[in-house]
């Protein structure tokens, strides 16, 4: 997967805002894996993958459809921050640091 910008934090936080609280957790580790699959696509064929886009975070987020930012007066918002947070965590936990093919060894 791609390095992980802020860009991709708030996409993710925006697409997974909209979902009741006890999925976004799980919503948020399946656009990780999609955007995982989708780099390995590009590495390998040279373009993006044609569902799940270039393999940013951001392009998986942007696949569930339009995204307007939220305020961070909106508690719901930052809880979705939080999630998107937490589970790049365990994703580097679980991976490691390295954004080359992170999810290939699983």
């Amino acid at each position: 997967m791609w390095q992980i910008m802020y860009g991709d934090v708030i996409a993710a936080a925006t697409a997974v805002r909209r979902l009741v609280p006890d999925v976004r957790a799980t919503a948020v580790w399946h656009m990780l894996e999609n955007a995982d699959v989708a780099d390995r696509y590009r590495k390998r064929l040279g373009r993006p993958h044609p569902r799940l886009g270039n393999g940013s975070l951001m392009s998986v987020a942007r696949h569930g459809g339009d995204l307007h930012g939220s305020f961070l007066s909106d508690l719901e918002y930052l809880r979705s921050v939080d999630v998107v947070i937490q589970m790049l965590i365990k994703w580097r936990i679980r991976f490691g640091t390295s954004d080359a093919n992170t999810a290939a060894a699983r």
